[in-house]
């Protein structure tokens, strides 16, 4: 269910939206993905420490167990600093972002 990616770097680069809101929807392909405030829809990656769970409605849950997202979860982008998901570092890109784990070095 979740596109994953492995560690990664995450370039400063601008973005044009606001805030993100993940969509879920298992007859979906994919069947995660972002939603900005601009109407774009973007690719959603996951380090692998991050489970989806079939529950109704679907949860997507942390290395800890812990719930970070489910469909309407809203992501904000704040100036000049990347947001986080539940306390994980979000990667923004302009087609995609990738939720991580760890913070990038």
């Amino acid at each position: 269910m979740l596109t994953r990616t492995g560690s990664i770097g995450c370039d400063a680069i601008g973005v044009d939206y606001k805030s993100a809101t993940i969509k879920i929807d298992a007859a979906a392909d994919p069947d995660v993905w972002a939603e900005t405030d601009a109407g774009k829809k973007l690719a959603v990656s996951w380090t692998d420490g991050f489970t989806a769970t079939d529950a109704s409605p679907p949860v997507i849950t942390g290395p800890k167990g812990e719930e970070v997202a489910r469909d309407g979860t809203t992501i904000t982008v704040p100036a000049a600093a990347n947001p986080r998901l539940a306390g994980y570092f979000v990667c923004l890109g302009p087609d995609a972002l990738s939720v991580l784990e760890t913070d990038p070095q």
